[in-house]
């Protein structure tokens, strides 16, 4: 169960992260995480035994850092288009 959660957040924010360069990586990690979902569910209600119980620490964790991972990507999105507009006024 950790590693899936794990999986989930590290494509969220591989996806925040590339979204300037590729902004279609957030419709991408949204299809991503529907298959993930279904693929998961399949796998752990037919093919796997039940799963350790877990406590909600990984997920607390992940959920009050979201504030500071919204700041940053937005500080990063304001850099990057920053960057390229300033380049492009230049010339």
């Amino acid at each position: 169960m950790a590693n899936v959660f794990g999986n989930q957040a590290n494509l969220l924010l591989t996806a925040l992260f590339f979204h300037p360069l590729l902004p279609l990586s957030i419709p991408l990690a949204f299809v991503g995480t529907f298959m993930n979902y279904w693929a998961t569910k399949y796998v752990f209600v037919k093919r796997m035994k039940r799963p350790e119980e877990m406590s909600g620490l990984m997920v607390n964790f992940f959920a009050n850092m979201m504030p500071e991972i919204a700041f940053i990507w937005a500080l990063s999105l304001a850099l990057f288009y920053r960057t390229i507009y300033t380049g492009l006024l230049d010339v």
